[in-house]
């Protein structure tokens, strides 16, 4: 008789196991899959020449690749719309620019970027080569790290 309760015990163990193991394994991917959706900065949907928003639509994956910041972040930006400052002309600071308004009260954006209630463009090159940035805040909220350099940031793209 011992050994039936003994057995049924040893059953009953390695179905409570089965559960807790199954729950750990459904509340992981739950997590990842919060994180992954985390993640995705989706492109807002573009108004503009088309020349300029192509631009911007092909690079950018890679903008946000050299912004971690924007992805981290994204909660506390707001879309504003792109500026078109390609000049044929003046080449050297000709761009198009993705343009965010940064939230006033943001509790997880340091206050040491100093970037509250900024608008921030994130200026791309016209062979998309190359990212402007021209405020120290803005270029700290990308890089998310505290950025001491010059105002006018330029960095490959």
């Amino acid at each position: 008789m011992r050994q039936i309760g003994a057995k049924r015990i040893g059953e009953l163990m390695r179905h409570i196991l089965s559960i807790i193991v199954v729950i750990a394994v459904v509340a992981c991917s739950d997590e990842k899959s919060k994180e992954s959706q985390a993640l995705v900065f989706s492109l807002p949907p573009l108004k503009g020449k088309s020349e300029t928003t192509q631009l911007i639509e092909s690079t950018w994956d890679r903008l946000l690749q050299r912004c971690p910041g924007l992805k981290k972040y994204q909660e506390d930006l707001t879309f504003s719309g792109i500026n078109d400052m390609i000049d044929p002309v003046m080449e050297e600071m000709s761009r198009a620019e993705v343009v965010f308004k940064v939230s006033n009260t943001s509790q997880k954006i340091p206050n040491g970027f100093s970037v509250h209630g900024h608008t921030c463009g994130f200026g791309i090159s016209p062979s998309g080569n190359s990212l402007r940035i021209q405020k120290e805040g803005c270029v700290s909220l990308c890089l998310n790290k505290k950025y001491n350099g010059p105002t006018d940031y330029v960095s490959p793209l």
